[in-house]
């Protein structure tokens, strides 16, 4: 080989190992530059989730800043659609690093007119006719600057705090003071009638004529501390029997009302337009003097549909399971309102159970025979008590039972407390503590009370207030304290009407009590 080519071929070699080498350095320098691009690349998602999630807390707090508003105003504006109008709703921290938050009040009430079967915006007022289900949709937006490079992160935060009525209210409807009655024009004359009650010391309002026979009598107070006896009658009042009296001089009513357009009747002699304390009669049978010129009295509405719905718990709201106890009520049904599909429910036949929800209680102790309620109930039925033996049920707590049906008890005792001899103790009642409604909505004939919602038979007594779309029966040495509103009170045998206490604050779900007062749960369902 010439020396010329065999330089040719050590140059060709040099050459290709040049390359070489240049081609791994090229590979070496591109690897270096995608490990330093994916090493800041890493650190930039580092960056970015760190401050997403910066941005997410800093969201958070905003939520938290709306709900501690929210518990801060009065308990009447937390149910203000408006209440976020005029509030401050933003926060900058020294990173600049901010947030903004708002809310709108929801009305969960499929049965709302707005958009009926679903949920909608809220925008009215307090009311007696209708219940709203409210829930605050907060929604909280923050913004933070990027860690490095221009740009800013920003997250949205949403959840719901619901609002539960509190549960004990102001009374706002006057219809709760008496033994209302709203029957008018019976062909016998008589709209409301005590047959024989010696010894009468509820207060009454009758819409049509009320009548007095055999030695019925209604008293006024007898001591300066008891409850006032008023009386007002929009119709007629008709004393049938020389015993009959509406105040004595011993124990005169506090008030007397007769607007009825003949006044009184005092057996077979003819009406006075006023009914006076003297002669001639019935004025010896009558004190203080009638008096005329009150107004009228609305008979309150139970808001059945709406308590579908709304009441927990009830068949939207059923027991909670992780707060629940025992084998209890199912109360979701097959989603028909107030059609009654659930049956009769009969407490005292259950063993030991306790019901709860978020917003509501009940819980019966079947060895103590103790029940509990809180809130509002809704059972999509009738309720009975119905024992072998003489049952003495004693209640805590404040709330209303909503039925579909009927209720009726038969020797069975549902008091707040007992006096020793093993009756409902009145004086001792407290009201502001413990105070059960029961408010039905159907009836049926029960024996002497045709298209009855409440029977109390066989020396029941109830401490409590009772409310009836239908009319009440009452019969064999029963008797009630407290307020009663039906079509009429059909009365049988010796029933016993005890001072009705003023009742101050009452359950929320009282029949045409407007709710105006609210609590606020722990926010839920955050989403973002």
């Amino acid at each position: 080989m010439r020396f010329r080519d065999f330089r040719r071929l050590l140059r060709d070699e040099r050459g290709a190992a040049l390359v070489m080498a240049l081609g791994v350095a090229m590979v070496l320098a591109i690897a270096g530059t995608s490990l330093i691009a994916y090493g800041t690349s890493n650190e930039r998602a580092a960056d970015r989730f760190k401050r997403s999630h910066d941005s997410y807390q800093i969201a958070v707090s905003g939520i938290e800043n709306a709900v501690a508003q929210i518990a801060n105003g009065t308990v009447s504006g937390r149910g203000d659609p408006y209440y976020f109008t005029s509030l401050a709703k933003t926060q900058t921290f020294d990173t600049n690093e901010a947030v903004v938050w708002d809310g709108v009040l929801w009305d969960d009430n499929p049965n709302n007119s707005t958009n009926p079967g679903g949920s909608t915006p809220y925008t009215g007022t307090p009311t007696d006719t209708y219940i709203p289900n409210l829930r605050w949709r907060l929604t909280s937006t923050s913004t933070v600057p990027a860690e490095s490079g221009p740009g800013t992160i920003s997250r949205t935060v949403t959840a719901d705090v619901r609002l539960r009525p509190e549960t004990s209210i102001v009374r706002d409807e006057e219809s709760w003071e008496y033994v209302y009655s709203w029957k008018t024009g019976d062909p016998d004359g008589c709209d409301m009638e005590l047959p024989n009650n010696p010894d009468v010391q509820s207060s009454f309002y009758v819409a049509g004529n009320l009548c007095l026979n055999n030695n019925s009598s209604i008293v006024g107070p007898q001591f300066g501390s008891d409850p006032d006896v008023k009386v007002n009658v929009r119709g007629n009042a008709i004393l049938k029997k020389n015993g009959n009296d509406i105040g004595t001089s011993a124990r005169p009513l506090t008030s007397l009302f007769v607007e009825g357009p003949l006044g009184c009747k005092y057996r077979a002699n003819p009406y006075n337009y006023m009914c006076t304390d003297g002669p001639p009669p019935p004025g010896d049978h009558v004190v203080p003097d009638s008096q005329r010129g009150s107004p009228a009295i609305t008979v309150p509405v139970a808001q059945f549909d709406d308590w579908y719905y709304v009441a927990s718990p009830g068949p939207t709201y059923p027991c909670d399971p992780d707060l629940s106890s025992g084998t209890y009520p199912t109360f979701a049904d097959n989603g028909a309102v107030n059609d009654g599909d659930l049956g009769t429910l009969a407490i005292d036949d259950m063993a030991s159970f306790s019901c709860v929800t978020v917003l509501g209680e009940l819980t019966w102790d079947a060895s103590t025979q103790n029940l509990t309620v809180d809130g509002t109930i809704f059972w999509d039925g009738n309720m009975e008590f119905d024992p072998a033996t003489v049952l003495d049920i004693t209640y805590d707590g404040i709330g209303v039972i909503y039925l579909s049906g009927w209720f009726r008890t038969r020797q069975t005792k549902i008091c707040s407390t007992y006096t020793p001899g093993g009756d409902c103790n009145y004086s001792t009642w407290n009201t502001d503590e413990d105070l059960l409604v029961v408010a039905t909505g159907g009836q049926t004939d029960f024996s002497q009370c045709t298209a009855c919602g409440i029977m109390l038979e066989q020396s029941s007594q109830f401490q409590g207030a009772l409310y009836a779309d239908w009319s009440m029966g009452f019969q064999n040495n029963s008797y009630v304290q407290g307020p009663m509103v039906a079509k009429e009170e059909v009365i049988q045998n010796s029933f016993t009407f005890n001072y009705i206490p003023p009742l101050i604050k009452v359950p929320f779900g009282m029949p045409s009590v407007t709710i105006d007062a609210w609590n606020i749960l722990p926010p839920t369902n955050f989403t973002g």
